[in-house]
């Protein structure tokens, strides 16, 4: 877990996060010191966003080549100063032939396309943007995703995805 506190400085909260400032190069004025690493442009993305939205969740590649799924707190309400909580969990390249897997269950042509956005690591805000629909559209798809493979979120429809290669 990582901090972004109101001066826009990360701080690793735990083991994990020191280790993956460590094993990353990450320093804590990253915003200002690399304004164009995936984590930076990912904290100014939700930075922008409402402090009511939804979180951000998504998978992003470090320099370093790794690929991280990075979970958003979304920002605190509070004053002007803004806050941020970011959990990151290492992905290991996993190859999964996706319309195989996907045709398990009878989704529609739309539902698989939202379907294998998900599988990547896009959130509601970004499949919308990928698909020019609205975001009420996509949660209307992946709720139907979720019903026809019987789960209930993202990770429990991940782990189905995945322990189906």
């Amino acid at each position: 877990m990582i901090l972004c506190d109101e001066q826009q400085i990360l701080v690793p909260l735990n083991a994990r996060g020191q280790a993956l400032f460590e094993s990353e190069s990450l320093t804590g004025d990253l915003l200002t010191a690399r304004p164009s690493h995936p984590l930076s442009r990912l904290i100014e993305e939700v930075n922008r966003t409402k402090a009511d939205d939804e979180t951000a969740r998504r998978m992003i590649v470090f320099p370093s080549g790794k690929r991280y799924i990075v979970e958003s707190s979304g920002r605190s309400a509070k004053g002007v100063k803004r806050w941020l909580v970011l959990l990151l969990q290492p992905q290991r390249a996993i190859s999964v032939d996706t319309q195989t897997v996907l045709a398990r269950w009878p989704l529609t042509d739309r539902e698989r396309d939202v379907a294998k956005l998900i599988v990547r690591g896009l959130s509601n805000r970004a499949i919308a943007e990928e698909m020019g629909i609205s975001p009420e559209t996509v949660k209307t798809h992946v709720r139907a995703v979720f019903e026809k493979s019987g789960t209930h979120s993202r990770s429990e429809f991940l782990a189905e995805v995945f322990r189906a290669r």
